[in-house]
């Protein structure tokens, strides 16, 4: 008995169905590049900054499809409360030094580290973001990491780290447009000993001189954070040799009561 393979058969059908449903698997060639480039960071990370290095063996680094990157804009790195890191590879291998890819990982490791997605407590979860990417980049900073240019970067004054943002509260498109206004004024607040809750307060306090979206679209995104149900869309890319480490924990079944206590049980460790 043969097969009838025209188009249009139950074969071809049925093939295509398999084909629809086949894992994504990231190009062999590009992977290579892009695991040697990502094993490199990672040792480096462990024998230079042990507690990240060994944090991130516990943890998954899912690569993200096409499909991700355009529906969930997942264009740099993702993280979520499930201890997956999501990377995409345009953004490690065409943007990224050896160095910041070391930082940016570490960025990500803090968000489970410091218990990011439970400590949010009702916050609106923009301005908690931007909150704690702040606060986690000044001390990532502060240790010697190196961060790309993009996303929450504190600057560095004397001995004091300072938030600077636009106050868009008085600058209009029509000023903007008639060349009125060169530059909105910059709200400056003092981060050297906050914490992301404090910041997120003083935050909040500004926030009708603050434009949080077109602060973000002015700054870039370093990372996403995921919220439980865009986690679980992402599909991710097989890698080609297979290995479960680029495989996500799906946390399925578990209460947010739960991850949270094994994240903290996980830094403990």
């Amino acid at each position: 008995m043969s097969l009838n393979k025209d188009e249009g058969s139950i074969f071809s059908i049925y093939r295509d169905l398999l084909l629809e449903q086949a894992p994504q698997v990231i190009d062999p060639n590009v992977f290579k590049e892009f695991e040697i480039k990502l094993v490199r960071a990672k040792y480096r990370l462990f024998n230079q900054y042990p507690f990240f290095g060994l944090t991130l063996q516990k943890l998954k680094t899912v690569i993200v499809s096409p499909e991700d990157e355009k529906k969930l804009g997942i264009d740099t790195m993702a993280v979520d409360n499930n201890r997956n890191i999501y990377i995409n590879v345009n953004f490690v291998m065409n943007v990224l030094s050896d160095a910041e890819v070391m930082g940016v990982l570490a960025h990500e490791v803090m968000h489970i580290a410091t218990l990011t997605f439970p400590r949010q407590r009702g916050r609106d979860m923009k301005v908690w973001n931007i909150a704690t990417d702040y606060i986690m980049n000044r001390d990532l900073l502060e240790q010697g990491f190196a961060l790309p240019s993009l996303g929450c970067l504190p600057k560095q004054v004397n001995n004091q780290w300072i938030v600077e943002i636009p106050d868009f509260s008085k600058v209009t498109t029509k000023a903007v447009a008639q060349g009125k206004v060169s530059a909105p004024k910059m709200l400056k607040i003092d981060v050297t000993d906050m914490t992301a809750e404090q910041l997120y307060d003083e935050l909040v306090k500004a926030q009708a001189k603050i434009d949080f979206d077109k602060l973000m679209e002015m700054l870039g995104e370093m990372d996403k954070h995921l919220a439980e149900g865009e986690a679980q869309e992402v599909e991710g890319m097989t890698a080609p040799n297979g290995d479960p480490v680029y495989t996500k924990n799906s946390g399925e079944g578990k209460s947010e009561s739960q991850k949270h206590n094994e994240n903290k049980a996980l830094v403990q460790d």
